[in-house]
Formats: C-alpha cells, structure tokens, sequence
C-alpha cells in the first residue's frame, strides 16, 4: 500500500515515527513536521515527491530530523526545490539513507517555493 500524506504527519515523541509504504510509494501533498530532537524516518517505497534532483511539493518543518531514504545515499541529492522547506534550529537536520545532508548542494529555489534555515546555514 502507498501513502498520500494529506494532512500533516507530525513526529513528536522521543522514538522514531517510521514511515514504511510499499512500492507504490510515498507522497507528502501537505506536511511533514518533525520536533525538537525528534526523529521522522521514511523508507521503502519511492518518494514521489522527489524526481531527478527536484523535491516538488508538500511542506517539511523540521526541527528534529527528517530522513528520506530514497533520496539516496550520497549527500546533497536535492539541487532544486519546488517545496516549503524549513530547518529549524541548529540540530535539524534534513538527511539520506547514509545520514548526510540532503540540501547540501542545494541550488535552486523554484517560485513560490521557500527554503528557511532559522538559525542553520543550508547553503
């Protein structure tokens, strides 16, 4: 079974939400918020969100940490963002399957989109 989030899914205790949908996949059409030194970890399925280099759509508040999965493994997987992405604080962290930075290579912001760092640095 795939999940289309359309509401907001919101980690907020000290043990990790997982997030596991099949193969038909994953799509955030509204928010995903993670807390203060908590943990949001999605896996399996694709996100279909995210295509190429480019997260397309959706909310993702983070102040704790958002691990995707499927973006991969490499770091700095999205180059351009057509999202609501904020980072807030200085332990959020939005990461890969391997724990690293997936905005580090961050390029581009479409129009109406935004990329927040509170007080990180994402670029």
């Amino acid at each position: 079974m795939g999940l289309l989030n359309s509401g907001s899914i919101i980690a907020n205790q000290s043990t990790p939400l997982i997030i596991q949908p099949s193969a038909a996949g994953f799509t955030n059409s509204v928010t995903l918020q993670v807390n203060s030194a908590d943990t949001m970890h999605v896996l399996g399925g694709p996100v279909t969100n995210f295509s190429g280099s480019t997260l397309a759509g959706g909310t993702y508040n983070v102040s704790g940490t958002l691990e995707l999965d499927q973006l991969g493994s490499t770091g700095g997987e999205i180059v351009t963002n057509s999202a609501h992405i904020t980072l807030n604080g200085l332990s959020s962290s939005f990461i890969d399957a391997a724990g690293k930075e997936a905005l580090a290579k961050l390029a581009q912001v479409q129009s109406l989109s935004t990329v927040t760092g509170g007080q990180k640095s994402i670029f």
